[in-house]
């Protein structure tokens, strides 16, 4: 019989079980999880890269299970396409993964482009329905970059 027990805030659940997953590309290693957002009834969403960097970052719900959810995204995978702006230099990094009040996902990551001949750290802003697929309401399909000037007080949108 499972007996819940209560853990202090910032304690260890020595109960939780690491979430695997799978990178769809069959040769590469499996994603590793930089990010998890619980939501409603015992899904979780996770953010996801691989360990290298070498490929787009993504969105993935987990079932109450641990499966992958197909149903979200394309075949369960929400991907960031931080390089379909022609001056993001990388894929990005994935920081957080926030659900808006709406229902859908924010995922904030950091990438760096080139302005002028100059490489500038530049926030990214990638916004997904609840269902994963990008939001076309949201920036250039549901992308938002904002260089980060040396003085961070004066962002602007790209």
């Amino acid at each position: 019989m499972n007996n819940p027990v209560s853990f202090k805030s910032g304690e260890i659940d020595p109960g939780f079980q690491p979430v695997g997953i799978p990178n769809p590309v069959e040769t590469q290693r499996n994603f590793s999880v930089d990010t998890l957002l619980p939501v409603a009834n015992g899904y979780l969403i996770a953010g996801c890269q691989n360990e290298t960097y070498n490929q787009r970052p993504c969105l993935v719900r987990i079932n109450p299970d641990k499966s992958l959810d197909k149903t979200f995204g394309q075949n369960g995978y929400a991907f960031v396409d931080v390089r379909s702006d022609l001056l993001a230099e990388n894929d990005g990094y994935l920081l957080n993964v926030d659900r808006l009040p709406d229902g859908r996902y924010l995922a904030r990551l950091d990438t760096t482009i080139t302005i002028k001949n100059q490489r500038v750290s530049c926030l990214v802003l990638a916004c997904f329905t609840a269902d994963g697929q990008k939001d076309p309401t949201f920036g250039n399909n549901g992308l938002r970059l904002y260089p980060l000037p040396a003085n961070p007080g004066q962002l602007s949108l790209i």
